[in-house]
């Protein structure tokens, strides 16, 4: 038999935030006991355009070059839980 489990420090993709500022920098904040580790941003078409290394419940990133204007940030935590995220850049 098997059974489900929840694994303990699992949060949801609505506790992982994607802000963008005014000056085109990317805001990503998790809760407070968890850390984002590294956030890679991915095109349309999937290749890798960034892949940024982080220690912090909040990071601010410069996205401003991106060319396309829908991405996926793919963001892995410290408790080693990958969180998908899409986003769209301001024109």
């Amino acid at each position: 038999n098997s059974t489900l489990s929840v694994i303990p420090n699992e949060i949801s993709a609505n506790e992982l935030t994607m802000i963008e500022l005014p000056n085109g920098t990317v805001q990503f904040s998790v809760a407070p006991h968890l850390t984002l580790q590294e956030v890679t941003i991915i095109d349309a078409l999937g290749k890798t355009i960034y892949k940024l290394k982080a220690n912090n419940a909040v990071e601010v990133f410069d996205l401003s070059n991106l060319s396309q204007p829908v991405y996926i940030a793919k963001v892995t935590l410290s408790n080693g839980q990958v969180i998908n995220k899409k986003g769209v850049k301001r024109l």
